[in-house]
């Protein structure tokens, strides 16, 4: 208990939002999914390496890249590229999703995943679909009910890595969650 009240700075988002989802069972699929897609990326910032490189190494990078904008363009569509430009030295959802998994022992990230090597990219897809509503993208977004399954599946990698974080030895955390009713189930995607 003390190790997990001891990460409630760094990792309160998480908790936040995984128990508001989990409580909350009866909130839209899409913001469950949402929700849970969010703690995922708030866990990896708060616990992994999420740059391509060092902030000190990428200065440079950003300053020629930001100079380059054209003069003449709009100061919002300036700002928006500056933005852009800042933040593009971090990992994106599926990178930060795939180093996750890699993490995991195998037996539980097959539980999670459904033994699908294309889960990560459907996961994505659905986020990249709920998020900005494109309807280009929707072709590639889970359908609802596959939605609802993906949750089951996220709200199972999120239970794991916060078991993992408060020290419980992994091959306890796989043997549970192997043997729940709730993580034993067919094929989802």
């Amino acid at each position: 208990m003390n190790k997990w009240y001891g990460e409630v700075d760094r990792l309160g988002t998480l908790y936040e939002l995984y128990f508001g989802v989990n409580v909350n069972d009866s909130s839209p699929i899409d913001f469950q999914f949402i929700t849970l897609i969010e703690a995922i990326e708030s866990y990896h910032r708060e616990t992994g390496l999420n740059k391509y490189a060092s902030n000190a190494n990428y200065k440079p990078t950003e300053d020629v890249l930001v100079k380059a904008i054209p003069p003449g363009i709009d100061r919002d569509f300036r700002e928006s590229l500056k933005s852009k430009i800042h933040y593009g030295n971090e990992y994106s959802f599926i990178k930060r999703l795939n180093i996750l998994l890699k993490k995991i022992p195998p037996k539980v990230r097959n539980i999670i995943t459904d033994n699908d090597k294309n889960f990560a990219v459907k996961i994505k897809d659905t986020r990249n679909y709920l998020i900005h509503r494109d309807k280009s993208l929707k072709k590639d977004a889970l359908d609802f009910k596959k939605q609802i399954h993906a949750c089951e599946s996220l709200k199972l990698l999120v239970t794991y890595l916060l078991l993992n974080g408060v020290g419980l030895d992994k091959q306890l955390i796989e043997s549970e969650l192997s043997a729940h009713w709730r993580y034993r189930r067919s094929t989802i995607f």
